[in-house]
């Protein structure tokens, strides 16, 4: 793919200017500019700008750090899955406390997506479950620990994800007609795994 090489001079005037304005000389030195070329590029007039940005010649080349590329694209395949989890759990009705303890959400961040969402949180008592809710989540629970037997130990995002497929499971299986919420779900069964693991 051919680069526009005005578009790509102009970028790196501005980022060379904006980098001068915020003292961020070294690593434009780093770069591989001169002191003398930093200075008088913080010089220019609008002319010498616009003269510059028209030129056919790239003022620098432009290479593909692989190793560095990688580590992004992981990093971005990452926070894209931690948002699914995170979009599940509020659609789940997570509370601000479920939501802090896993994710380390603020107050704002958890407010701020839920309107995002036209998520409404009732600020009554959550629903707890009936009885034959009960037996449906220990009963699941007991299955979720028999294919991921680390989760009764390790209270992190794998026992979360078996705290979401709970909630789903009794939903469907439930009479009740106002859904439990995924706190709800947690509220019954971390009491009892923490009285098994005494």
């Amino acid at each position: 793919m051919k680069i526009k090489e005005s578009n790509l001079n102009l970028s790196i005037l501005h980022m060379v200017q904006n980098n001068i304005t915020q003292g961020k000389i070294q690593s434009l030195i780093d770069m591989g500019f001169t002191l003398a070329q930093l200075q008088r590029m913080k010089d220019l007039s609008y002319n010498q700008i616009v003269h510059i940005a028209s030129s056919q010649v790239l003022i620098i080349d432009v290479n593909i750090n692989h190793q560095m590329f990688d580590v992004v694209l992981n990093r971005a395949q990452e926070h894209e899955a931690r948002s699914l989890v995170i979009d599940k759990a509020i659609s789940l009705g997570a509370s601000i406390e479920v939501l802090n303890h896993y994710f380390g959400l603020s107050t704002t961040d958890i407010s701020s997506s839920r309107k995002l969402k036209d998520l409404s949180i009732s600020k009554g008592r959550l629903r707890k479950p009936s009885e034959q809710e009960k037996l449906i989540i220990w009963e699941k629970w007991v299955l979720q620990k028999k294919d991921n037997p680390h989760i009764e130990q390790s209270d992190d995002e794998h026992r979360l994800h078996a705290y979401m497929d709970i909630t789903q499971h009794v939903s469907m299986l439930s009479d009740e007609t106002e859904p439990l919420t995924l706190t709800s779900v947690i509220n019954e069964l971390e009491p009892l795994i923490s009285n098994k693991n005494q």
